[in-house]
Order: structure tokens, then C-alpha cells, then sequence
């Protein structure tokens, strides 16, 4: 592992140098000592270099570490978190010499042992935590977490405080206003999972609001099927809603798993995309095995990894201090044609 006596030698500077910069203490007010400091920092990444987190830990009395909880259960811990989120997280702790630790966090064991999560975190030598809403996520969760005393920002997690995540109000504005915009007047809602998380009420509640703009009805916009505990395919609904005289002619999706049953249905009943019916899906992603060719409202994980870490590093820099308010990061659109117009005549020069 590098030093800070090879770094300096390198970049030709003194180790006091290095180690001010290193460790956020460098003033670099003039532009020749930020470019100094970023040398400094680009040889220190292109050594490897890690801080020394033992000694850290004395002089400063903290570990250098964030925990990211990870919820887990008896069937194991297949907790969906995004790629990019993960990515944006590890790469501003990086910048920041923060040392990233996941906490597989076991819900099963939270009824028996109060002081289960406090035990973990401390176990861990962590200063922080960020934790990531997923489904079994409860309010006993959440508090036994908090219980630690540690501080504490939520990811996709809607409250007033303490708490980053995707505007999914918007996000289903953003959709809907794009098929108005394009002539669509039946434009339909399409979720398998029940109001569990906020985000299918909020995406459902962007639809309406777009069309109430647009002085549309905004009466049973949601498709009348029946939601369920998780998204598991509900084909022969789809195609039962599909085939009626009053189907809509387009479609926002919740996610990938109604996209995927939506458009098998689709198929079944030789109804064309976008010709006969137009489909915008809201996404972690633009790009999906099944998907990829879809118009998407993309979900910003990258930018709700960023902005969760900048309140994290506030919080450590001040951890006695009040809650901070909560932040709401807009979705963005990747357009890709499976939305045309409501004619059903597509622009093939488009």
C-alpha cells in the first residue's frame, strides 16, 4: 500500500502537504495550490492509497466508515439496490477517504432483539449510515436504526426530514404530459403493486395531475387491475383490459414488471406498439434486457446517491445539529419511440 512519504515524493512536495490535502485540511485558495492538490489526489488514486483507519480513528476519534443497510430476510438478502446508486455513493466516499461498509440488516430479528440493529452498527465501526427503503422496510425498522444514535439519511424514503429520494410525483407528470403533448386522450395508469411505497400513489398522482392540466377526466386513470403484494404478471387481466371496446391508447407503466406483462398481452391480441397503443415505462434505467427500446422516465439514482452523501458529510461535519429537510431529485427522460401519436400514424423520419 502506497505512503504518504512515496506520494510527496512523487507529486514533489512535503508530507505535511500530503497529508493536509489528503485529509481535507489543504487551503487551496490560489489556482496554483488547487493544482496542486488535485496532483496530489490523482497520485494517491493512482497508487491505491488508503488511509490508515486505526489511526484515523485516534487522532480523530471517528472510523472514516459510512454503513449502507442492506435489508435481508429469511428467504435472504435479495434486496434490490441500484447499480448507480451504489456507484455515486462509493465514488463521493472515495473522494472523501470514507470507507464504505454494507450492513446486511436481518428484519427477522428485529422483533426479538431491540437493541439487534444499535448492536451492528457499533460492531461495525461505522460514524454514519445510509439506509435504502426497500419492501418489509417498517417503521420498526426505521427505528431500531435510529436507535443507534448514529448519523442517519434515508434513501427512497418519503418524509420531512433526514431523507433523499426520487420525485415519483413528477416522474408521472413527466409521462403523461409526454403522450398529451402527443394526442392522447385515454391514458391510462398501469401498477400490479398495492400503495405499499409511496412511489406508485405519487407516480398515479403525477398522471392525474397532468391531465387535470390538460382538462382531461381524471376518473379511473388507474387500470382496474387488481394490485397485489408484489409485481408478479397478471397476463390474463392485461389482456382482458387490452381487448375491451375502452381500452386506453397509451399507457405509463410503474415498472418493468408491468411492461413486460403488458406487452405479451399486446402481442396476444396483435395490438402494435406504438401504432395501436402507446407505452412509456418509469425505470431505474434506459437500458433493460426486455425493455430496451422503450421510452422511459429514468429514475436518478446517481443523483440521489450524490445528494444523500452531500447531507451525510453536513451531518458528520455537525452531528449534534437539527434534522435537515428532506430532497426531492427529478426523474429525466430517455425518449425512444414506443410513444407516437395518438393516430397511430408514426413519423418513420423521426
Amino acid at each position: 500500500m502506497a505512503t504518504l512519504r512515496e506520494i510527496a515524493k512523487r507529486a514533489g512536495v512535503t508530507t505535511m502537504t500530503v497529508s493536509n490535502v489528503l485529509n481535507g485540511r489543504y487551503s487551496a485558495t490560489r489556482s496554483d495550490a488547487a493544482r496542486r492538490a488535485r496532483k496530489i489526489r490523482r497520485i494517491a488514486d493512482q497508487l491505491g492509497y488508503r488511509p490508515n483507519a486505526a489511526a484515523r480513528a485516534t487522532r480523530s476519534g471517528q472510523f472514516g466508515s459510512v454503513a449502507i443497510v442492506v435489508p435481508a430476510n429469511s428467504v435472504g438478502a435479495g434486496m434490490m439496490f441500484p447499480a448507480e446508486l451504489l456507484g455515486a455513493i462509493s465514488d463521493t466516499a472515495s473522494r472523501q477517504n470514507l470507507n464504505i461498509t454494507i450492513a446486511d440488516l436481518w428484519l427477522d430479528r428485529l422483533a426479538d432483539d431491540a437493541d439487534y440493529a444499535p448492536r451492528l452498527l457499533r460492531e461495525l465501526s461505522v460514524d454514519a449510515v445510509l439506509a435504502h427503503w426497500y419492501h418489509g422496510f417498517g417503521a420498526q425498522a426505521k427505528q431500531c436504526i435510529e436507535a443507534a444514535g448514529l448519523p442517519t439519511i434515508w434513501m427512497n424514503e418519503l418524509g420531512e426530514h433526514d431523507c433523499v429520494y426520487p420525485d415519483d410525483e413528477s416522474a408521472g407528470h413527466l409521462a403523461c404530459s409526454r403522450l398529451i403533448e402527443l394526442g392522447h386522450r385515454r391514458i391510462s395508469y398501469l401498477s400490479f403493486l398495492t400503495d405499499k411505497h409511496y412511489s406508485v400513489g405519487h407516480r398515479g398522482s403525477g398522471v392525474q395531475r397532468a391531465l387535470r392540466e390538460a382538462g382531461l377526466a381524471t376518473t379511473d386513470v388507474r387500470a382496474p387491475i387488481e394490485p397485489i403484494s408484489e409485481a408478479t404478471p397478471c397476463i390474463d387481466e392485461v389482456r382482458h383490459w387490452l381487448a375491451g371496446d375502452d381500452r386506453p391508447t397509451a399507457v405509463v407503466a410503474y415498472g418493468r414488471s408491468e411492461v413486460v406483462c403488458l406487452m405479451r398481452a399486446a402481442l396476444d391480441l396483435r395490438l402494435r406498439i406504438p401504432q395501436d397503443i402507446s407505452l412509456i415505462q418509469i425505470e431505474q434505467s434506459e437500458m433493460t434486457n426486455v425493455t430496451a427500446d422503450l421510452d422511459t422516465v429514468v429514475t436518478p439514482w446517481g443523483d440521489v446517491g450524490r445528494a444523500a452523501m452531500a447531507m451525510l458529510l453536513q451531518k458528520l461535519e455537525g452531528p449534534t445539529a437539527a434534522p435537515m429537510p428532506a430532497r426531492a431529485v427529478p426523474f429525466y427522460a430517455s425518449w425512444a419511440g414506443s410513444a407516437g401519436p395518438a393516430n397511430g400514424q408514426v413519423d418513420e423520419s423521426a
